[in-house]
């Protein structure tokens, strides 16, 4: 961190759901995990530089919240 957009999530269970929000808490992006993976990477590269924070849910609907500063 940082990162110029792409960012590899990782879990040791199922992610469901990746929400991305900006500073001001406002929902960037909302990704549906219907393949049922356990690693995704996710391209960023076309947000604003700036500080966004990666919420993920897992299968047993456990949240995870994580920092992620894009800087190009």
């Amino acid at each position: 961190n940082p990162t110029t957009g792409m960012v590899n999530i990782s879990s040791n269970q199922t992610i469901e759901t990746i929400e991305v929000f900006d500073v001001t808490g406002k929902l960037v992006l909302s990704h549906r995990n219907d393949n049922h993976q356990k690693h995704i990477e996710l391209d960023l590269s076309a947000f604003s530089n700036g500080i966004y924070f990666i919420q993920t849910y897992n299968q047993n609907a456990e949240k995870s919240l994580n920092k992620v500063v894009i800087s190009k």
